[in-house]
């Protein structure tokens, strides 16, 4: 990664290297099994349910399939396909700003997602890579331990006769807009590197989305799909 490149991240390169270790015929099932049982489906319109119920049989086709995943540093293109699926949050049900877009994937998709994840949480966790100060997507952290600690630095200010002084960003649609480049070249200084980071490049390029509407008149229509240039999926 260019020099220019990290002192714009400001991001302190981490000493330690992730290995995704293989994955095992039990950890497939154990996740599958964690499912839950919903109906929906991605695009390939298998639903949850029925894998979680047959995951005995489909255990040993999908660790192999997963651990070529990771070894090759490739994320299979047929996983990587949502339907998406919008939501009305609130308003007029004929205006379109007032739904939020749902993107559903494959269930094969979303246990091997699980399992990278699994690993990734382990290593970050593990190697204090994260700073205390974020809160978000955290095990024994949310949305009220960041309000404490807000409420906290605020009230040790003021008894120092200080002015302390808030700044609140709230970023619309930033799953939509997020950079896939800053992304990896971040993943790439906090240790994920190598055939690792190969297979987050993978994953997040050439994803494809169609969108699917049910009508009054006509049923389920989908649309065409058409690929992603920026973003993730939620």
């Amino acid at each position: 990664m260019p020099n220019s490149e990290r002192q714009y991240l400001k991001i302190k390169e981490s000493t330690k290297t992730m290995f995704l270790i293989p994955i095992t015929e039990n950890e497939v099932e154990k996740i599958a099994k964690a499912l839950k049982d919903k109906s929906s489906a991605g695009i390939d319109e298998i639903p949850d349910c029925v894998v979680k119920q047959c995951i005995t049989q489909l255990k040993k086709p999908l660790t192999n399939i997963y651990n070529a995943s990771l070894e090759s540093g490739i994320f299979p293109d047929q996983l990587k396909i949502a339907k998406v699926v919008p939501e009305h949050k609130r308003g007029h049900k004929k205006d379109i700003q007032n739904y939020r877009p749902i993107a559903v994937l494959s269930v094969f998709s979303k246990l091997l997602e699980k399992l990278v994840y699994n690993r990734l949480r382990a290593f970050i966790e593990g190697n204090a890579v994260l700073s205390e100060a974020q809160h978000g997507f955290r095990t024994m952290k949310s949305t009220e331990t960041a309000l404490q600690t807000f409420i906290q630095s605020t009230q040790e200010a003021i008894e120092k006769k200080l002015n302390p002084n808030g700044i609140f960003l709230d970023l619309t649609k930033a799953y939509d807009v997020l950079s896939h480049k800053v992304l990896l070249s971040k993943l790439h200084s906090y240790g994920i590197r190598g055939v690792e980071n190969l297979w987050f490049e993978s994953y997040l390029s050439h994803h494809k989305q169609c969108v699917e509407i049910n009508t009054t008149d006509k049923g389920m229509c989908i649309s065409t799909t058409k690929e992603i240039e920026h973003g993730v999926s939620q």
